[in-house]
Formats: C-alpha cells, sequence, structure tokens
C-alpha cells in the first residue's frame, strides 16, 4: 500500500490528531510508535518522539488537561495543558499548573468527571463522558470529554465542544416526535413504500382500519396487491412521482374483504429508512366523491340530489368555448363558503370569486382545451369569499347535460387543511433527511478511519482492531 507522505511536523501532527479524537485508547507508547514507523517520510525535523509528542500535544485542537492525583488526599492537581484550554479558560497557564483541579475547572463539580477520572486511573480503561455547563449569562454548552489514563500514570482529559450536535440531535427528536404524532393519527392513512421493491416497510393505524389488514399483514405485502394496475404500471407511476416531481395520484384501491375504493395518493418526500429509499404516502379516500361524481354525470336526477347535499361546493354554468356567463345553479355549501345568498349567485360569474390570474386562465380557449377534449378536468385554484377570504381549493369539472343543454359542473373542495399538513409533513420529513445524511455521513468517516487504523497497526506487525468485513 502507498505509504502517505508528509512534508512537515505540522501535516504529521494534525493527521494524528485527527485519529486521536476518535481512538480515546491510543497511549503514549503506541503514539510513538505511529511516530517511529511514519518517521522514515519526513525531513529530518532534530525531534525526538517525547518532543513530537509535546507538540502533538499543545497542538490539539481540542482544549486538553493533563492531571496528576495526589497520594496524601486523593486530590488531583493541574499538570499540564495545552493552549486550545488556555484560550478557553481565558488563564494565564504559569499561575495555575500545580493548583487544584476544581480551582481551575470549577465546574467539573457539577459533572461526574471526577469519579470517572478516578475510575480510569483504577481500571486503566478509557470512558467517555457527555456534560453540560451553564455558563455566565445563563447560556449552556454540551462537551464531550475523554479520559484516558497515560502510562506515566497521569490522567489526560479532552474536552470537544458537542453543542452544535446536541441542537441537531434535539431539533431530530422534536421532528420525528411531530413526525410520529401525525403518522400515528389514524385519520390519516399512510404507508412507507420501498421504491425498489414496492414492498410496504410501514404502515399506521389509520392504514389498517381503512384496509382492513392488520400492520404486520401489510408489511408482508407489495403495494400491486393493493393497487389494482399492474406492477409496471405502478413501477412507472412510482418513477415519475420520484424524477418529474408528481405529487398526486389517483388510483383504485383494493381493501382486505374485496371491496375497491377510489383514492387519491400524496408522495411525501423521499427518506432512507435503514439504508434504503422509501416514498411516504398519504391516502386520501374519493369513493363518495367519485360516486357521486359519475352517479352525477349519468343522471339529472342524481345530480340534482348531489347538488343539494354533501360538504362540498357545485357551480353549474353554460358551456362556451371562451369567457363565462352567470351562473344558472349553485348548492348550499357554496353560498355558506363565500358568503352570497342564492340569489346574488345568479347574477354573477366565476370571474367574481376567483383570483384574477385564475379567471383569465380558465376564461380562455387554452385553459378549457382539456375539458372541451376530454368533457372532464382536474386543477387547483383559489377563490375569494365576499367578506374578502382566501380559500385554496381543488377543482373537478365535467360537462352534463342539463335541460338538454351542456353546462359546465364543477365540484369544489376546500383544501386549506389538507395544504396545511402537506407543508408539516414535507418540513418533518426535510428535517429527518437532513439528519440522516448527517448520520450517513458520520458512519463513512467513522469506516474510513478504522481502515486507516488497522493498516497502521498491521506495517506495525500488530493485529487488526476492527473487523470491516
Amino acid at each position: 500500500m502507498h505509504k502517505r507522505k508528509f512534508n512537515t511536523l505540522q501535516e504529521l501532527t494534525l493527521d494524528l490528531i485527527d485519529k486521536l479524537q476518535n481512538n480515546a485508547s491510543l497511549e503514549k507508547a503506541e503514539l510513538i510508535a505511529r511516530l517511529e514507523e511514519i518517521k522514515a517520510n519526513l525531513p529530518e525535523s532534530g525531534k525526538e518522539p517525547n518532543d513530537v509528542f509535546k507538540d502533538l500535544f499543545l497542538n490539539y485542537p481540542d482544549p486538553v488537561a493533563i492531571f496528576e492525583k495526589s497520594d496524601v488526599d486523593g486530590t488531583f492537581f493541574l499538570f499540564d495543558m495545552n493552549d486550545a484550554c488556555v484560550v478557553r479558560e481565558g488563564v494565564d497557564k504559569k499561575t495555575i499548573i500545580g493548583k487544584k483541579m476544581e480551582d481551575v475547572f470549577p465546574y467539573f463539580t457539577q459533572t461526574q468527571i471526577i469519579d470517572m477520572m478516578n475510575h480510569v486511573l483504577k481500571t486503566g480503561k478509557p470512558e467517555v463522558i457527555e456534560y453540560k455547563i451553564e455558563e455566565k449569562g445563563g447560556s449552556s454548552v454540551w462537551y464531550k470529554s475523554k479520559v484516558f489514563k497515560l502510562q506515566s500514570g497521569k490522567i489526560f482529559v479532552s474536552s470537544s465542544d458537542i453543542t452544535e450536535e446536541k441542537m441537531i440531535e434535539k431539533k431530530f427528536k422534536e421532528s420525528e416526535q411531530k413526525y410520529l404524532s401525525l403518522f400515528n393519527n389514524p385519520q390519516w392513512v399512510m404507508l412507507m413504500i420501498d421504491f425498489e421493491t414496492q414492498m410496504i416497510v410501514d404502515a399506521n393505524k389509520g392504514a389498517e382500519l381503512f384496509y382492513g389488514w392488520t400492520k404486520n399483514e401489510l408489511l408482508k405485502m407489495n403495494i400491486n396487491q393493493i393497487n389494482i394496475l399492474s406492477r409496471e404500471e405502478i413501477v412507472k407511476r412510482m418513477r415519475d412521482a420520484k424524477e418529474k416531481n408528481i405529487p398526486y395520484f389517483e388510483f383504485k384501491h383494493r381493501k382486505k374483504d374485496g371491496s375497491e375504493s377510489y383514492v387519491a395518493v400524496f408522495k411525501g418526500n423521499n427518506i432512507l429508512l435503514r439504508g434504503r429509499e422509501v416514498f411516504c404516502i398519504i391516502v386520501l379516500d374519493l369513493t363518495e366523491r367519485k360516486n357521486a361524481e359519475l352517479a352525477l354525470i349519468e343522471s339529472e336526477q342524481r345530480y340534482k340530489k348531489l347538488l343539494d347535499s354533501g360538504n362540498v361546493a357545485i357551480f353549474v354554468h353554460p358551456l362556451q368555448d371562451e369567457g363565462f356567463n352567470n351562473f344558472i345553479e349553485v348548492n348550499e355549501v357554496a353560498c355558506q363558503w363565500l358568503g352570497y345568498a342564492r340569489d346574488e349567485f345568479m347574477n354573477m360569474t366565476v370571474r367574481e370569486i376567483v383570483i384574477p390570474e385564475d379567471a383569465k386562465f380558465r376564461g380562455s380557449r387554452k385553459g378549457r382545451k382539456e375539458l372541451l377534449e376530454t368533457g372532464k378536468m382536474f386543477f387547483e385554484g383559489t377563490m375569494i369569499a365576499k367578506n374578502k377570504k382566501i380559500i385554496p381549493v381543488e377543482i373537478y369539472s365535467n360537462i352534463i347535460n342539463y335541460k338538454d343543454k351542456k353546462v359546465i359542473l364543477s365540484i369544489v373542495h376546500d383544501v386549506t387543511e389538507k395544504i396545511k399538513a402537506e407543508v408539516e409533513l414535507k418540513k418533518r420529513m426535510t428535517e429527518l433527511e437532513r439528519f440522516n445524511k448527517i448520520m450517513v455521513g458520520r458512519e463513512l468517516r467513522m469506516v474510513t478511519l478504522k481502515k486507516e487504523i488497522n493498516e497502521l497497526l498491521k506495517k506495525l506487525g500488530k493485529p487488526r482492531k476492527y473487523n470491516l468485513n
């Protein structure tokens, strides 16, 4: 294997510092052996191993202090500290060497680090502790201290600031709790699907209630056992959702009792779960709405029945190639949502209840092309109530026969709450994904470092420390 070439003592020191930070059991004898092994690659520095160890100690980027325990009363005294420790504590090193530890580091009494130092001194085994220090002004700082015993019998303590890591960890836990509260809400039907295998890898209580299978049964199933489309078509739709960022599809889903339901499937962000890329999807039952739409198209009588029932707003106006005529029918829900009486609606057009951009486009030939060609169209829009309240909506428009004339019937859903839920879900997914990337990156760096340690040990004729198979 090619040996790395170090051109300066500083380069060598920094390289070994990195290794020492991740290997608390690296003692002086082993460190010197490593230095000697690489020494042949360095220009002559004129320094002995002990001098190099001193340089390493002084240039260590985290604060480091070495303590010596009194044989008389068991008190720890400060033997030495590096430059980083001097800067952090803001002290004159010459005036504090030899003082009691609690006089130099009074905040150590807030932690269990003294007990740990005694334990390490007794067992000789390195230990790590995390603790929080309350600083002046009310702020808090988290530290991770590594404690190990030198061959001389002195205690080596390094402290690295992990406040940022703790903040990330706290945000992740908060995000996870909010995400789990959403996932565990039985009012939402949620599934996690493996992108490669299409297997269901997680399901919430809402999914159990909706589909009729238990969670354990769902986790043994493939999504094509629920979706009535072919496996090839399902894979295509999932790929489109990922590559074209299509957030919404409509399907028919099978239930345990053999019945089928129309559903809308909304895709959240992709996340890594146990090393696999998964889709998190929210499933909304559209069966009632779809059946209502079919009934509406098939029969004017069913249309009239639907008009006077349900919790969706319905608007009817004459069909024309472009522009709008006055409404000829609205239901009670439309009146309640927008604050107009039915008689007022009969003297109004679509332009008066939607934002100008929507009215301009939907009233044009281009905006009406799909509806004229297929007889139906789905789109999102924004309505304006009489009191100027803005209402985000989803609109399902169909061309039907009404009193021997072709008209546009639009079924309108208020999606204010759905948008809030989607924004919240996207936010939580983003936080999980960010934390996941941080954790994956750390794991990769640890694997690389372990490989380097194994190689150094191999060159020293010692057995490898880490099994990376």
